[in-house]
């Protein structure tokens, strides 16, 4: 049974802890965040795709027998976004349908909008077609979707926006596992979005070569360690100590640093939030701009937001509370 249209969103994400550890199977923290990707989906003799101008940003789309082609000047981040899309549907084995996408943020704001679109493609889909697949299901598809699109990719983001809340996500063996965690309501974070410097494939991939390199054992040392603070904030997250989270936030930041993933411009903000008495900031995602995430006390949140424009950031917002997953 198809039905007339339907309307999906799932939520985005920022990584509390972990990143690019996450990838090699240590463990990572990450939170579903109420800023959220949306897809409408309606019956169409052909494939339609429409975009909000947040992540269209002058991207040409032709579509010819069914396939899309991307040109124009878009960044090659806005051209992966709308793969995803195409993924996912190829995945499905959808070729007739016409999808309305719009995002609350910025294609690549390290805070897993491909992700984000991806579940959200997945669900509509699902929901237009009667497909009859359940969570357990579009998480496993749009996990699929990502390593296709990116060559290596945890889980981590796809689980965020499937299922929603505060995830601890790690591997045993070839076995990756899934715990849900609790936060308190008063969960609060300043987040400031730079402009991204390359693809999250791109870093990934940097990523592994130096892994792979003649001083890999030292960058698997940081990976190592990186897992040990991701430990570490998982005892006291619940508690929600917010001075031993910020220090463990410069931690696990100064380790992405020496992993090569922190540009210059990140780096600066993150040294000014501090200076200016936030408990602790680092990137959200894979890094060379996108999102940076701070604890930051009541009475400095104005203050630190209006830094974080001055040093570059194009949008900055206060992140309240936690999401459900895609809905």
């Amino acid at each position: 049974m198809v039905v007339i249209g339907v309307k999906v969103r799932a939520p985005t994400k920022v990584t509390l802890f972990g990143e690019h550890a996450v990838v090699y199977g240590f463990p990572a923290l990450v939170a579903a965040v109420p800023i959220y990707v949306t897809v409408e989906a309606e019956p169409s003799e052909k494939l339609v795709l429409e975009s909000g101008p947040i992540v269209l940003n002058s991207l040409e789309i032709e579509i010819r027998e069914n396939r899309i082609e991307l040109g124009g000047k878009a960044s090659q981040e806005v051209k992966k976004y709308f793969s995803y899309i195409v993924s996912a549907l190829e995945e499905l084995g959808v070729n007739k349908v016409k999808l309305s996408v719009k995002s609350e943020l910025p294609v690549g704001a390290g805070m897993g909008t491909s992700a984000a679109v991806t579940v959200a493609t997945l669900q509509a889909v699902n929901k237009l077609f009667s497909l009859g697949l359940d969570k357990k299901d579009i998480h496993k598809i749009a996990w699929d979707v990502e390593r296709k699109v990116q060559g290596k990719a945890s889980p981590m983001d796809t689980a965020a926006s499937t299922y929603g809340g505060l995830l601890k996500v790690w591997k045993e063996g070839n076995e990756w596992h899934l715990k849900n965690l609790e936060l308190p309501s008063e969960f609060e974070f300043v987040v400031g979005v730079f402009k991204k410097m390359k693809t999250t494939g791109k870093i990934v991939a940097e990523v592994a070569r130096k892994l792979e390199g003649p001083n890999g054992s030292l960058y698997w040392e940081i990976m190592k360690t990186i897992g040990k603070v991701v430990e570490e904030a998982e005892k006291v997250i619940t508690k929600y100590d917010l001075e031993k989270l910020g220090e463990l936030m410069n931690l696990n930041h100064a380790l992405l640093e020496a992993l090569g993933v922190v540009d210059s411009q990140t780096a600066y903000a993150v040294r000014k939030v501090i200076e200016l008495g936030g408990y602790g900031a680092k990137i959200s995602g894979a890094g060379h701009g996108g999102a940076l995430i701070a604890l930051v006390p009541q009475d400095k949140i104005q203050k630190i937001l209006s830094v974080l424009e001055m040093v570059g950031a194009g949008k900055t917002f206060v992140i309240r509370g936690l999401a459900k997953g895609v809905e």
